[in-house]
């Protein structure tokens, strides 16, 4: 895991098992993070400070750090910024660590277990009560004094790992959010977040090749706002704009496991759905879609109220090729836009659904 505090201590950037995101690092850690993060901001703000505390139900290493600008030394140091790089000690790293250094059933014990052969164990805490624990193994018979000469040596290795992980976490970090945010700015509606085209139709591509080889089935529901131009012409561009990012903020909402929402540009937006084919299902998602979003929205210095048309493709019956639905569902839409406010409907079925 990998984390940035902001001055007030809350996580403002999170990557963990993989994904990035904004995860509150005090929701994951616990026993002795806090501690931890004060002793750093009470320090010289450029060293690390570095610790043991709880993830869950096990035992991690955690180092923090001041963030400091990377190549501009003219910029103060002290940004109030913090990174946080966290190296879970779970059952498997242990048992992988023990297989390296020939130790059997290598485990975190509590410090209070009488039970572990002092000749078997290593004390492996720091100065908070509730992460002490022993790192300890089954002892080979003979072997103690093998033991006791490679337990050391097990620790400064044990350290000098845990210090080159935070070292390659650190930079492998730092490069995952430099691709991150390249790819963001090129996949990205820079307005609202959402994909765009491109994202889009690289997802629809992927969802669509997946479901040849099995069963086919998806629905895409194109969609298009009803007086978004009286409202830019009303109140200006950046009362839309803000009109637009809170329809983006509802869609996201709407979305199910799976689904993507997009936006085209302008006032159009699509949402993909995998796997969902049942007219009567996908009839009652497009009309919680239109009583959404046609609820009124609270802007600068205004209430409004728009309308939305949504057409509707459904594979295979409308394509089977991502091109041919996005064009089926934007032929329903223009027949939707005609049929009247807050309307959906589908390619293939001649009745118009509304709502309101």
């Amino acid at each position: 895991m990998s984390f940035v505090l902001d001055p007030e201590n809350r996580t403002v950037y999170s990557y963990v098992d993989g994904k990035g995101g904004a995860v509150d690092a005090r929701s994951l850690l616990s026993n002795g993070f806090n501690e931890i993060v004060a002793r750093n901001r009470g320090g010289d703000h450029v060293s690390a400070t570095f610790g043991l505390i709880t993830a869950g139900n096990e035992l991690a290493m955690v180092a923090v750090a001041p963030l400091r600008p990377f190549d501009d030394k003219a910029r103060p140091q002290d940004t109030g910024y913090l990174v946080v790089f966290v190296d879970v000690l779970t059952e498997a790293r242990l048992t992988e660590l023990g297989n390296i250094y020939l130790l059997p059933n290598l485990r975190l014990v509590d410090i209070d277990d009488k039970t572990i052969d002092p000749g078997a164990r290593i004390r492996f805490s720091d100065d908070v009560r509730a992460t002490a624990r022993y790192l300890a193994w089954d002892p080979a018979r003979p072997g103690d004094a093998l033991l006791r000469t490679a337990g050391p040596v097990l620790v400064v290795t044990l350290c000098a790992f845990v210090a080159l992980s935070i070292f390659v976490l650190r930079y492998s970090a730092a490069a995952a959010r430099l691709i991150r945010s390249s790819e963001a700015r090129a996949m990205r509606d820079a307005l609202t977040g959402l994909p765009n085209r491109a994202l889009l139709l690289d997802r629809l591509d992927r969802i669509v090749g997946h479901l040849k080889s099995r069963q086919p089935g998806v629905a895409i529901m194109y969609l298009d706002l009803d007086g978004f131009k009286a409202v830019n012409d009303n109140h200006g561009h950046a009362a839309g704009d803000e009109l637009l990012c809170q329809v983006a903020g509802r869609l996201r909402s709407l979305l199910r496991d799976q689904e993507t929402a997009a936006r085209l540009g302008g006032d159009e937006f699509v949402v993909v759905m995998p796997g969902l084919t049942n007219t009567t299902e996908l009839q009652a998602r497009a009309n919680r879609i239109i009583e959404t979003l046609c609820s009124p929205y609270r802007l600068a210095d205004a209430v409004v109220e728009i309308g939305v048309s949504i057409g509707i493709a459904v594979s295979p019956t409308d394509g089977r090729e991502s091109a041919d639905l996005l064009q089926k569902a934007d032929q329903a839409l223009y027949v939707a836009k005609s049929s009247g406010k807050r309307a959906a409907r589908f390619h293939s079925r001649p009745q118009v659904q509304l709502v309101g």
